[in-house]
């Protein structure tokens, strides 16, 4: 089985929920255990509000409109549901921000919603109203940096590392300037731990992870990145249970607790609960990236072509110069036989990032493999080994110069021959799957109702022994991608 690359989802701050991420209102609440027994007040947050029993009276926070207040609770209730309804939770978030235009809570959920569902130019445009209102909230400003962050991973999957490094640097200066006013500040330590993260520096991310911890011991967003850096560790055994047994057990819809323990799985080999989990996962949120993409890697592997297209396909939609999944579906064309949208995927996903020099290496090898016997094609051959010799500076001995003089003198003396025709009908290059075969078999995904009919697909069950693979296919190599997720209730 090849290595496959594995995405990951780490970039999450918040998570949708009961909490205040800036300085919480609180309330006084009276509450007894029978008629006879004394009363007693306890101060909570206003993240630990909740709608009573249905005979109690609702309480409230004072400064706040009764109003303002009911569509806060409408708002966390609708993004607590299973499946969660955000739509339904973003117009209540919306409703209670038009009621009070100064309650910060209203205005981090409803971004927090947005990156939820995968809209990070909508979240930043919320969180600087939210700062606009209160232009010395520290949470705002780490907010707006997480998204700085979060977009700046998105350059780098398409290989705008200039712009991406810019963006970081924006967010990095943002949580510097919060740390330095308050530095137990929960968001920007989160978001800094986050931060060193996507830059392989493990030790500051734990840092930052162990300063929210000890403040807020169940915090989400800082477990999961716990987690990981045991997964980057490889601590399998100690990073699945911190998904499952700690992330999951407090927040059952947290998409990259479910992506990440789904690639814990492939780490252990063990692709059917892999599979599992990564479904549920695109359940959840149908435009998880990291999860389809890891679902496509898979099903290439288990000879699935057609459910690995779909995915990477979708990706595209969303991000059409993400340079893994350009590659992802150059491979699952190839496989399905068709050379020419294969090739051009792997010329493509060099033009967006000439660091691949390999996807050169691979063209070349296509057109000696295919064209073996025709002069034209190998001469095509020997112009992407050339070119990829040129731009991977390859010492004259290397054994890709020595095939370049081969190839060469082959034609020069005539030792090439005509293909024959193709049979009227065939479809470009050998080697299609059969029919029956996983490769024709589609898989059911979550998509919106305007895309193609779904199809259903079989779980992998045991490995195949033996498999049909295209002779190119990705070499996996990048850093682990990341998405923006909203964070835990983080009660204060």
């Amino acid at each position: 089985m090849r290595k496959m690359t594995l995405q990951l989802v780490v970039l999450s701050v918040c998570t949708v929920g009961l909490f205040a991420c800036g300085g919480a209102q609180k309330v006084t609440r009276t509450s007894t255990t029978d008629t006879k027994t004394d009363t007693k007040t306890e101060e909570e947050d206003l993240t630990t509000i909740r709608i009573v029993e249905a005979k109690a009276e609702l309480e409230y926070v004072e400064g706040l409109s009764n109003e303002a207040q009911d569509h806060f609770r409408d708002g966390v209730q609708k993004s607590h549901t299973v499946p969660p309804d955000y739509s339904g939770a973003a117009n209540s978030f919306e409703d209670a921000i038009d009621e009070e235009k100064g309650f910060m809570e209203a205005y981090f959920n409803l971004a927090m919603v947005h990156e939820r569902t995968r809209r990070p130019d909508k979240a930043l445009a919320v969180y600087q109203r939210a700062l606009k209102e209160n232009p010395d909230s520290p949470d705002a400003k780490a907010f707006i940096g997480k998204i700085h962050v979060a977009n700046a991973r998105d350059l780098m999957a398409q290989g705008q590392i200039k712009d991406a490094k810019a963006l970081m640097a924006q967010g990095k200066a943002l949580f510097d300037e919060v740390l330095a006013r308050d530095y137990e500040n929960v968001p920007a330590n989160n978001a800094l731990a986050l931060y060193w993260l996507l830059q392989g520096d493990t030790e500051q991310a734990e840092e930052y992870v162990r300063q929210v911890l000890n403040i807020q011991p169940s915090n989400v967003t800082a477990l999961n990145t716990r987690g990981l850096i045991f997964l980057q560790a490889n601590k399998l055994d100690i990073a699945k249970w911190i998904f499952a047994e700690k992330v999951l057990r407090i927040d059952p819809n947290s998409v990259e607790a479910l992506t990440n323990l789904g690639v814990v799985w492939i780490r252990l080999d063990d692709l059917p609960s892999a599979v599992a989990l990564l479904k549920r996962a695109i359940k959840l949120d149908p435009s998880n990236i990291a999860a389809r993409m890891n679902l496509g890697s898979i099903f290439i592997d288990y000879l699935n072509y057609n459910g690995a297209q779909e995915h990477y396909q979708y990706v595209l939609e969303a991000q059409p110069n993400n340079v893994e999944a350009v590659i992802g579906l150059a491979t699952s064309q190839l496989a399905k036989s068709d050379f020419k949208a294969g090739v051009e995927g792997y010329l493509r996903a060099y033009k967006l990032d000439p660091h691949r020099h390999e996807l050169l290496l691979r063209t070349a090898k296509l057109y000696e493999d295919r064209f073996s016997k025709d002069e034209e094609g190998m001469k095509v051959a020997i112009g992407y080994y050339e070119q990829y010799a040129t731009v991977a500076q390859l010492p004259p001995a290397h054994k890709v110069r020595k095939t370049v003089i081969v190839l060469k003198e082959m034609i020069e003396k005539g030792m090439l021959r005509e293909l024959p025709e193709e049979t009227p009908g065939e479809e470009e290059g050998d080697g299609a799957p059969s029919e029956g075969s996983p490769a024709d078999e589609g898989e059911t995904t979550e998509k919106p109702a305007d895309t193609a009919e779904t199809k259903t697909e079989p779980e992998p069950k045991t490995k195949p022994e033996t498999k049909t693979e295209p002779k190119t296919k990705p070499e996996t190599k990048t850093e682990p991608e990341v998405e923006p997720e909203p964070e835990p209730p983080a009660e204060k």
